[in-house]
């Protein structure tokens, strides 16, 4: 957020912000710091989620940033589609061929899905003024628009599945 700042100019900051944002508005002199560990934001993908008997799912195949849940939702599909590759495995239905399918498919969706959504997260709530934010980002407007239309709801709500189906 604040990248190359020195502990103190970074303290400077987080000093106001938290005068500006926690209940009672503390003052620096009111607390102190105990440890302090800036966050790189970043995206990144795992060159595969598939080596030997290693399989990767979630944060260690995939990493994104904070904004949206994308990262938890993406662990989330991860793990399920991980779940029916192993039970296929168990019962017989597959072999072990399908592990690497489930690799290059969830590598697909992050990189056609979670990947330009968690960026269009990021740059929604840090290149836009809040205040008109909730007038002017066509996001919020649809979700201003499922907060009143039911039937438009429950179609934003199964457009989730893309996270967890591929396209094929």
């Amino acid at each position: 957020m604040y990248p190359l700042l020195c502990r103190h100019c970074t303290t400077l900051i987080l000093c106001n912000r938290y005068e500006q944002i926690l209940p009672g508005h503390p003052k620096p002199h009111e607390y102190r710091f105990v440890n302090m560990n800036p966050y790189k934001m970043q995206q990144r993908c795992a060159p595969s989620f598939h080596k030997g008997r290693i399989i990767l799912a979630a944060d260690a195949a995939h990493v994104c940033n904070p904004f949206g849940g994308l990262g938890l939702t993406g662990g989330i599909a991860d793990v399920g589609s991980l779940y029916d590759c192993l039970l296929g495995i168990h019962k017989g239905l597959a072999d072990d061929s399908i592990i690497e399918k489930y690799s290059q498919v969830r590598m697909q969706i992050y990189k056609d899905v979670i990947d330009p959504m968690s960026r269009d997260n990021f740059r929604r709530i840090s290149q836009q003024d809040p205040d008109e934010a909730g007038e002017k980002d066509e996001f919020f407007q649809l979700c201003k628009k499922a907060a009143i239309d039911e039937d438009f709801s429950k179609e934003m709500c199964m457009a989730g599945l893309m996270l967890r189906l591929s396209s094929s």
